[in-house]
């Protein structure tokens, strides 16, 4: 998968996962930021967020690393929100719709969104264009057709950030949902690795 994604983009960063090769992983940080046009991107698989996809706890991982927006997953579940503090948290949810593994360590009770141990969760996946301070997430999420016969669809949504800024008032809260959807088309996503 690695050499995959090499040829759509030579320069991929990587972080240690919760399931990955020993052997591969062992040379990969369990955190990383790096400086994308005007932004510090904080990276981290998530699983050793307590509880799994809270928002407090990514909070502080944000502050600790310094970064204006925090990529976080482990969850299993999309979410693109602006914290009351102006950084954009990104979980890119799961983009194959794998159920967790495990309970989301402490989140059981918690506001923490993570998908239930053992079903399936909604397949999603997201783009983000970043230059100038700014940050374009576009959403991608596979939901049921209009009608229960019709075939499901992808749905498409997109956030805009602006580096230090504050959500709007009525979208506080620490997860708003990702804004209305995109009206000019958003980017095609890419396209799927070869067959092994």
């Amino acid at each position: 998968m690695l050499d995959y994604l090499r040829s759509v983009c030579p320069d991929v960063r990587t972080v240690r996962g919760a399931f990955d090769d020993a052997a591969l992983a062992s040379a990969w940080p369990d955190t990383a930021l790096l400086t994308l046009g005007g932004l510090r991107i904080g990276l981290t698989h998530g699983h050793a967020l307590v509880p799994w996809g809270d928002p407090a706890a990514a909070a502080g991982l944000a502050r600790r690393l310094g970064a204006d927006v925090l990529v976080a997953g482990h969850s299993h579940a999309l979410r693109a929100a602006v914290s009351l503090e102006g950084v954009l948290h990104v979980d890119p949810g799961s983009a194959t719709g794998a159920a967790p593994a495990f309970p989301g360590g402490s989140a059981r009770g918690a506001t923490a969104a993570v998908a239930t141990p053992g079903e399936p969760s909604t397949p999603s996946f997201v783009l983000m264009d970043v230059s100038d301070g700014r940050a374009t997430v576009y959403t991608y999420r596979l939901v049921d057709g209009a009608t229960p016969d019709a075939p499901k669809v992808v749905k498409v949504e997109k956030l805009a950030y602006v580096k230090g800024q504050a959500p709007p008032a009525e979208a506080a809260g620490g997860g708003a949902a990702p804004a209305a959807p995109a009206p000019e088309p958003a980017p095609a996503a890419p396209a799927p690795p070869p067959a092994a």
